[in-house]
């Protein structure tokens, strides 16, 4: 749960019976642990284990499974709020600040930055042949070439057989098709000059993100880092993804903002505290950027 979280956390606070925390803190005291995510211990009855710091907590409130702390004087601006969570037999803290601040936003490309046509229904035109049957061929190509364990360009061959193109001619007509949204480029530069750290995580592959460094350098330089899955390993939704680049730049994930077209995507990175915007267009997405880091 990220920052738009507080508020609805706060409330069931305010709405629930009180409980003490003794009987889950026998010395009336809970564990701040460093960073976003921490283990507390492996039952009900134990507080923290190595590596974290105590803090006094002045109440605190059971709400079904989870354990809601609260320091401070419960003033909705200043809160600091403490969720345990008990799972698969550990409990787990997570620390939310109401006026936490967002450090880096990172982008999805595709769908976001990149705009075209869906390929499928470009070949299709192209070929005659039907789009349920280029994107059965398609598909298991696109998921393997995404990773970096990938056979050679003998992995397109059934998909140039079926719509009767060559190598070269099949990637400059795929690659030829997009084009960048040059809004949300001078937004994310704008991003920058605010001292926001910019980065994509992309699920791509090597073909395609050479023909991007070369024909589109623009996106390279308004941002900070570009992770693409063929060169990490990485493919969203593994949580993977989205844990390599915070730890790579140690952030935590309520610093994060991140914006992708594929709610499956997004789901992922708000499990990790990380606020995630869906794509709808690109003036939606600026204006609900804007209205979180001003």
């Amino acid at each position: 749960m990220g920052r738009d979280g507080v508020d609805s956390a706060f409330t069931k606070w305010l709405a629930t019976e009180k409980a003490t925390n003794s009987k889950f803190c026998p010395d009336n005291d809970t564990m701040k642990a460093v960073g976003f995510f921490g283990i507390l211990g492996t039952s009900r009855g134990e507080t923290a284990s190595k590596g974290v710091a105590k803090k006094s907590v002045t109440e605190s409130v059971i709400i079904g499974r989870d354990i809601f702390l609260v320091e401070g004087e419960h003033n909705i601006l200043d809160l600091t709020l403490y969720i345990l969570h008990f799972r698969e037999g550990q409990w787990f803290l997570r620390i939310i600040s109401r006026m936490a601040t967002f450090k880096a936003i990172v982008f999805d490309l595709n769908g976001v930055f990149l705009l075209s046509k869906n390929l499928s229904e470009r070949l299709s035109e192209k070929s005659g042949k039907a789009v349920d049957e280029i994107l059965a061929v398609m598909k298991p190509i696109l998921r393997e070439v995404r990773n970096p364990e990938r056979r050679g360009e003998e992995v397109w061959q059934p998909l140039l057989d079926m719509v009767g193109m060559n190598r070269t001619d099949f990637f400059e007509f795929y690659f030829s098709g997009e084009s960048i949204d040059m809004e949300m480029l001078d937004f994310a530069k704008s991003l920058k000059k605010k001292g926001v750290i910019v980065f994509i995580l992309s699920n791509n592959f090597r073909e395609r993100t050479e023909y991007y460094r070369t024909n589109f350098p623009l996106l390279f330089q308004m941002v900070d880092k570009a992770y693409f899955s063929w060169e990490t390993g990485l493919v969203k939704p593994d949580v993977r993804a989205y844990t390599n680049l915070l730890n790579e730049n140690n952030l935590d994930g309520e610093e994060c903002i991140y914006i992708d077209d594929s709610e499956e995507n997004l789901e992922v990175a708000r499990s990790l505290g990380i606020k995630g915007i869906k794509y709808e267009s690109g003036e939606q997405v600026r204006r609900e950027i804007d209205e979180l880091v001003g």
